[in-house]
């Protein structure tokens, strides 16, 4: 949808121009009752060609909806806000089987846009139990996505093994020309140790052709070692949903890395590859003297996201527990199996969502956020930076699920 090219800035522009994208609006619905799960791009073209794909119009179709869905709740039509959020959520079924980062990455941060328009949903009054199963519904299976992100290691240790066995196969020169362009393209200075003329002659005539010959396939067999150590973490978090032990895990590789003997005969990071990929640790990582590319800021991306998602099923539960009994919980342990078909987690360290009802009638819902930290539902952070602190409630000690702002202050007077 576009506006002429003109930002839109008041709700009656937004809703003049969701009223003219109707049609393509309803054809999204459509197609989105059962999205198309496999890959929508030749892979291995991708990869001889190193072009990959662009998601951009999944990006621009989840940011529409999501428009969508706080004009309807503007409106006061909640089953057009279902519907829209219904549509949302679904796109992270979308090209689910592309085992790639880059796709998975997308659909987390589609999980991200959902959890603020769910919560806004949450605050319009007049629902009705059966529209919010309705909305629960569509809410997604974290288990599910957990055992996804194994598989996207998996996928990038296949790419990582296709371009060790292109480099090989190929000139060191010719890997120059295929790579240096698109590395300078980020703004890159060349590193001296590969741009340097010396360095190019030695390894494009002498070093180069000698690894391929006899040590290439041992540089695959000693990467292989140690990714399968952070795969194998990787599983255990999809079991055990614990960001703190996969950030054990791998500091723990990370930190216990030991280069091969002998390890002048191996590149180890690829010459304008692995230049790319920024040398520092995910959050709470130490930066390592490690040589391959580290995804540990996606991993944290991936479980803080399904946390803040868990936490909009258990806030759908709760309200809905209360219409149909009058009152909160006393402990989300009473939602399971009424509301609920297991107790909700969080992601952060493994252990059940924190909750208690409040004296004044409301509810404090929270995960112990980034650190691990159990702060009893502390949303201050430890930052002095107040702005940062307004702009995101889950940059707190704990991350707390937000109350409006009304309420909030009643209940503080």
């Amino acid at each position: 949808m576009s506006h002429k090219g003109d930002s839109t800035n008041t709700w009656q522009e937004l809703d003049d121009l969701l009223q003219q994208s109707q049609a393509i609006l309803q054809s999204l619905h459509e197609l989105m009752k059962d999205p198309p799960s496999g890959m929508s791009y030749d892979v291995v073209k991708c990869l001889e060609e190193d072009s990959p794909p662009s998601f951009v119009r999944v990006r621009i179709v989840a940011q529409n909806l999501q428009a969508a869905a706080m004009n309807d709740l503007h409106r006061g039509d909640l089953t057009a806000a279902v519907r829209d959020l219904g549509t949302l959520l679904s796109l992270v079924k979308l090209y689910e089987k592309d085992p790639t980062l880059v796709t998975f990455m997308i659909r987390m941060a589609i999980v991200g846009l959902s959890v603020d328009v769910c919560w806004d949903a949450l605050q319009a009054s007049g629902w009705t139990e059966p529209q919010l199963a309705s909305l629960q519904r569509e809410c997604l299976d974290i288990g599910r996505l957990l055992a996804q992100l194994t598989r996207t290691r998996e996928a990038e240790r296949v790419s990582r093994i296709y371009q060790l066995n292109h480099f090989r196969s190929h000139s060191y020169q010719s890997w120059v020309a295929r790579y240096q362009e698109i590395y300078q393209s980020f703004g890159c200075k060349l590193p001296a140790a590969d741009a340097a003329a010396p360095v190019q002659l030695w390894r494009q005539y002498v070093f180069h052709p000698l690894w391929s010959f006899a040590w290439a396939d041992q540089e695959e067999l000693e990467y292989l070692r140690d990714v399968q150590r952070e795969i194998a973490g990787l599983r255990e978090a999809a079991q055990q949903r614990s960001w703190l032990r996969l950030k054990e895990q791998l500091a723990a590789n990370h930190q216990g890395y030991r280069a091969p003997t002998a390890a002048w005969r191996f590149y180890v990071g690829l010459p304008f590859v692995d230049h790319l990929m920024e040398p520092v640790g995910g959050p709470g990582i130490p930066a390592p003297a490690y040589p391959y590319p580290d995804f540990s800021r996606a991993y944290f991306t991936t479980m803080k996201n399904l946390t803040l998602h868990e936490m909009v099923i258990t806030a759908i539960a709760l309200k809905r527990y209360e219409l149909r009994h009058g009152q909160l919980p006393q402990s989300l342990a009473l939602l399971v199996p009424e509301f609920l078909a297991e107790a909700p987690q969080d992601c952060m360290d493994g252990q059940a969502l924190r909750y208690r009802v409040n004296s004044d009638g409301s509810f404090a819902l929270y995960s112990v956020g980034e650190d691990g930290q159990d702060e009893g539902g502390d949303p201050s952070t430890a930052d002095s930076d107040i702005e940062w602190q307004n702009e995101s409630p889950w940059a707190g000690r704990d991350w707390v699920w937000p109350r409006a702002v009304a309420d909030a202050k009643a209940g503080a007077s």
